[in-house]
């Protein structure tokens, strides 16, 4: 909470099983402190399961490791970016709801 709180990240990328917070819970935690965070996982050897999880969770992408460096940079790029225009949305309509009302 205090990191998510400290610094204005654009993007998270996880592995899927650190091992002090399950990538899917991670995802949840993120999600419900800043739903316009976007979050990549990564996993090695992921069950089908899983990675349908992740995506139903919301996750951003899920990639299977090894994933090529260019489709991560990629991946983490559209991420930036799906952030910056979530959080210009999010901005646009709180203005919107402070406009006095006629």
């Amino acid at each position: 909470t205090q990191l998510l709180a400290s610094a204005p990240f654009e993007a998270l990328v996880s592995d899927l099983s650190p091992r002090d917070l399950g990538g899917l819970a991670l995802l949840r935690f993120v999600h419900q402190e800043d739903p316009d965070i976007p979050v990549v996982l990564m996993g090695a050897s992921p069950d089908v399961s899983t990675a349908l999880e992740a995506m139903e969770l919301g996750a951003f992408q899920f990639l299977s490791l090894p994933a090529p460096h260019e489709r991560m940079r990629e991946t983490v790029e559209r991420a930036v970016v799906s952030c910056r225009i979530a959080r210009q949305r999010s901005d646009a309509q709180r203005a919107f709801e402070e406009l006095p009302t006629i």
